[in-house]
């Protein structure tokens, strides 16, 4: 979790997203100013059982069990205990769910998520701000 404010010699800062399944490396590059970007995702705090599964840290509300739909949820907007409550929700819900919350809000809000399948998805928003690094991940196409 980060809040960046104004901006560094003149020019965007540039955050990058961990990989989730690389902990030394890094998928996305993104370039903002003055904004919190808040990451949820169940690959640094989990729990592995005997049979080799991993369970996220991240709990369904209604199930009472671990969220495992997404690697990991990007909220990136001005206020950051929002983005971080909203990246957890997003996680929960899942991306279609999360970016239809998002969307009736009608929130300022932008995200950037990756499925369990390696595929990203975006807010529009995003989409000159934003270099993907790692190649074994497919963009999806940006939504609204």
């Amino acid at each position: 979790d980060l809040l960046v404010g104004g901006n560094y010699q003149f020019k965007p800062w540039t955050i990058y997203i961990q990989h989730p399944d690389k902990p030394d490396g890094f998928i996305v590059k993104i370039t903002i100013t003055d904004n919190a970007v808040m990451t949820s995702g169940g690959y640094q705090r989990f729990r592995t059982l005997k049979n080799g599964k991993t369970l996220s840290h991240i709990i369904h509300p209604k199930t009472g069990m671990p969220v495992n739909s997404l690697k990991s949820i990007t909220i990136i907007g001005k206020n950051g205990a929002a983005a971080d409550a909203l990246a957890t929700a997003f996680f929960v819900l899942g991306n279609d769910s999360g970016s239809v919350m998002l969307k009736k809000m009608n929130t300022p809000y932008s995200f950037l998520s990756v499925d369990k399948d390696n595929r990203i998805l975006f807010s529009c928003g995003l989409k000159n701000k934003i270099e993907i690094l790692d190649k074994q991940f497919t963009i999806l196409q940006c939504t609204q």
